[in-house]
């Protein structure tokens, strides 16, 4: 069977029938991507292709490999063409597009072709940066200045490509770049400036490290998008179907959401950038809060419109009609996809998992845990999170009809990993917040750590690694070392005594997990023991149903 390149594509007469596909039409090379993975290419490198069909846009995208090892070599015999399935459930209806992404250009590996890298710099046409090197690769470490050899580290990369361009084109105001690091950390865009930043002090060039600063664009972004990637079950079906083979198919689900949040520039006396092993650096104070708009809104209200107006023509996803926001203030959008997608996720699977489902398709489709699911969101959660009424139920909506994605097998099993930190940012926020306005608790979630602290009942299964028993079938419960030492002994001394109140109180009193003492929050602690007594006396189904 043929691979997919332009070749291919040149002599072919047609494509199948509901396979589109992107411009073909040589495309300068505007925007330079750290990253090949699945993720990039479902979410950004499809909207750029969007936005050049339209012809809102005119560029490709140069992808630059992060590490030693990548997809480069794959993508450039493809000639960085790819077949992508968006695939899911929208207004009730099963949706499918199949595409063929043509806006990659080519890739490059700078560890092998470190010139080529620093060449991209001295691009007049170059423009935006984007990123995904997972959660760990904005970090700050220590790197010499690089002479003609590539750095480990993204930052010191990022570093070394603005220094040569502010050397070729001679600190130019009108060269510098804008960034959209896509990481799924809290102020991505700020962490990734204040390294950077670092790198060129230390490096003694601070000149240049001025010119990033006031000709630069950092945005701190949201990402929303399930990206199973390959779907490698189907892709002899597939091929067959699109007659041909393609290396980087690539699935994802049909929602996405990308809130864009420049930040502004600092002074140059920075506070210590994240460093790894050590917290967070601190960011800069964030702008005034604006009400979240109408979601049809795309540019929101700010104390600087001109900029965010700005920045939205250049790549003006809102105008193709994808769900990207330009904001000043992308707090609003993390809290919602926090609340109510991951703690949905958080606050339902554990006891799910333990009445005998597998994946987030059975839970939604089980009519006790789909209605425990709708409930503690729209009962608990939604109640208690301060935005317009109409804008965080219609989110809930899209958020369940996504849970219900027959394409997506989504395991309860991984969403478990690190429950408790998860509980904590996720739930506890939500149950606190409940507790204070209505004086009462919110009876799921309270239920939610119940199930949580009888998912954490195990034995030492090696390295950071509980064995769990469900069913007489054993499965790991997988957390910090920390974390499972102390289930360990709450579960024991719970074995020796049979008092679940006890155990209850050991677990809520841990301050190390939450931050605070859970037994202060009034009647969560009876709460929470009696929901547990009754998962252990009769079994978490039993508990459930119970409970609504």
């Amino acid at each position: 069977m043929p691979s997919l390149n332009r070749a291919f594509l040149a002599a072919k007469p047609a494509l199948p029938a509901g396979l589109e596909c992107g411009t073909l039409e040589p495309l300068p090379e505007r925007i330079l991507q750290f990253g090949e993975g699945n993720f990039l290419r479902a979410f950004v490198d499809w909207m750029v292709d969007i936005l050049n069909e339209k012809n809102l846009f005119h560029g490709g995208v140069t992808v630059i490999q992060p590490i030693r090892q990548g997809l480069v070599p794959v993508l450039n015999a493809q000639d960085g063409l790819y077949t992508l399935l968006l695939r899911g459930v929208q207004n009730g209806r099963t949706v499918e597009t199949r595409r063929i992404i043509t806006s990659l250009r080519r890739g490059l590996n700078p560890y092998e072709d470190w010139t080529g890298f620093l060449a991209c710099a001295r691009n007049p046409e170059l423009r935006f940066v984007v990123s995904n090197t997972t959660e760990a690769g904005i970090a700050y470490t220590t790197e010499a200045k690089p002479a003609d050899a590539c750095p480990e580290t993204f930052p010191a990369k990022v570093a070394a490509l603005l220094l040569a361009r502010f050397d070729a084109f001679a600190g130019a105001a009108d060269k510098g770049l804008l960034f959209l690091p896509c990481e799924l950390i809290d102020k991505n865009g700020a962490t990734l400036r204040d390294a950077v930043l670092r790198h060129l002090q230390a490096w003694n060039t601070a000149a240049a490290a001025a010119w990033v600063n006031d000709a630069c664009t950092f945005c701190n972004t949201l990402v929303d998008r399930i990206v199973p990637g390959y779907p490698k079950p189907e892709a002899a079906t597939l091929a067959a179907q699109l007659g041909y083979e393609d290396k980087l198919l690539d699935a994802g689900e049909i929602f996405h959401l990308w809130v864009i949040e420049p930040v502004p520039p600092v002074s140059l006396s920075l506070p210590e950038p994240t460093t790894r092993n050590s917290q967070p650096a601190t960011s800069p104070a964030p702008l005034p809060r604006p009400p979240i708009q109408n979601p049809k809104s795309k540019i929101q209200n700010s104390p600087s419109p001109s900029l965010l107006s700005r920045l939205a023509a250049e790549l003006p996803f809102h105008q193709a009609g994808l769900n990207v926001v330009w904001t000043n203030d992308l707090a609003p959008y993390r809290t919602r996809k926090v609340r109510v997608l991951n703690g949905a996720h958080t606050g339902n699977v554990p006891a799910a998992f333990l009445a005998g489902l597998d994946t987030v398709g059975e839970m939604m489709a089980d009519p006790l845990f789909g209605k425990l699911v709708r409930q503690s969101v729209f009962e608990e959660i939604l109640p208690v999170l301060n935005m317009d009424a109409a804008d965080k139920a219609a989110y809930a909506e899209a958020v369940l009809e996504r849970f219900r994605n027959p394409f997506i097998r989504h395991e309860l099993l991984s969403i478990c990993l690190n429950s408790v930190s998860k509980w904590k940012v996720r739930v506890l926020p939500s149950l606190k917040e409940f507790a204070a306005a209505k004086a009462a608790l919110p009876p799921r979630l309270a239920f939610s750590l119940a199930a949580i602290i009888a998912f954490y009942r195990g034995i030492p299964a090696g390295d950071r690694e509980l064995r769990g028993v469900r069913d007489g079938k054993p499965y790991p419960i997988r957390d910090d070392q920390s974390v499972l030492d102390f289930f360990v002994r709450a579960w024991g001394a719970y074995d020796a005594s049979k008092d679940a109140a006890a155990l209850v109180k050991t677990v809520l009193a841990e301050t190390a997990f939450w931050g605070e003492d859970l037994t202060a929050i009034p009647t969560l602690q009876a709460a929470v023991t009696a929901a547990l007594a009754a998962i252990l006396a009769n079994g978490v189904k039993a508990a459930a149903e119970r409970l609504l």
